[in-house]
Formats: structure tokens, C-alpha cells, sequence
């Protein structure tokens, strides 16, 4: 005797839409329209469920994380009880980059990243450079416009005065 297929019980509200392109349409209508937030408020209306839902992107099945007890959960328990994950079209759209990777290779890589992008290594090196190159920039390209709207302008007052006087 055969066992009895049961659904999963502890799976959130949704639907996985279609058969391979799930609800993919939907999000890309909700984008073309220039509202892609509509695709999540009208999945939490429909389903009854402000915190989260299931759902299919890209052909991927996932559950969507919403609000800021989601965001909380969802930070507060990275690399615990939550991995970063990408649909496979995603990962070979931007290959293996520090989007896409995961685990304690990710870890080293923001942390060296961090070191770069530091407000200490901001304030040091990136904003000195940034000073010279806006300085130099204005010295070659901007001192002849300046020059001349200063002729410009005392032309135009000199012209005024004639008219005044």
C-alpha cells in the first residue's frame, strides 16, 4: 500500500502561480506599470498574511519576507536560519560576483570590502581625491566660461549705467 501524499503544513499562504513562470508576469506587469510594489500589497491582501508568503519568480519557488518584522527576521538571522539565495537565471546573468556568493567566502569579501568603504577611508583618501579632481577640472574647463561671464556681466551693467545716467 501506497502512503498518502500530504501537503507540507508549515508552509505561509500564496500560490505558485503557473507552471514554470509562477507569478513572473505579474511582478513584470507591476514594474512596466511603475508601481512593483503593487505585486507585494496585492499578494498580502489576497492572502491575509502582512509578514509573508510563498509565491514562484523566474521559476524558482520562494517565500516572500515583508515589512519590518520581516527585514528584522531576515537580517537578525542571516547565515543562521536564512542563506542569501539568487534564481539560478540570476546567477548566470551576473556570474560569480559578491552578489552572488554566499557563505564565509561572502563574509571575507564584505569585510575586506568594508575596510575600502570605511567613512574612516572615505574622509582620508576618497575625499581628498575627489577635491583635486573637482579643482583641476574647474581650472581647465570652467576658468574661460567664469572669464567670460564676467565680461558678460560687466558689459551688461556697463550698458545699464549708459541708460541710467
Amino acid at each position: 500500500m501506497l502512503p498518502l501524499l500530504t501537503p507540507i503544513q508549515n508552509l505561509p499562504p500564496g500560490s505558485f502561480g503557473w507552471p514554470i513562470i509562477g507569478e513572473s508576469l505579474a511582478l513584470l506587469r507591476a514594474n512596466w506599470d511603475g508601481v512593483p510594489e503593487r505585486f507585494v500589497v496585492e499578494r498580502i491582501e489576497k492572502h491575509g498574511s502582512p509578514l509573508v508568503f510563498k509565491t514562484s519568480i523566474l521559476g524558482e519557488r520562494m517565500a516572500l519576507l515583508c515589512g519590518p518584522a520581516g527585514n528584522k527576521f531576515l537580517f537578525g538571522n542571516e547565515n543562521k536560519l536564512v542563506q542569501v539565495w539568487w534564481p539560478l537565471s540570476v546567477r548566470k546573468l551576473l556570474g560569480r560576483c559578491l552578489i552572488t556568493i554566499r557563505g564565509d567566502e561572502a563574509k571575507w569579501m564584505r569585510k575586506m570590502l568594508f575596510t575600502y568603504l570605511s567613512p574612516d577611508a572615505f574622509a582620508t583618501h576618497y575625499a581628498a581625491a575627489m577635491d583635486r579632481v573637482t579643482r583641476r577640472h574647474i581650472d581647465v574647463h570652467w576658468r574661460v566660461w567664469f572669464f567670460h561671464l564676467r565680461l558678460s556681466s560687466f558689459g551688461c551693467r556697463r550698458s545699464l549705467l549708459g541708460v541710467f545716467i
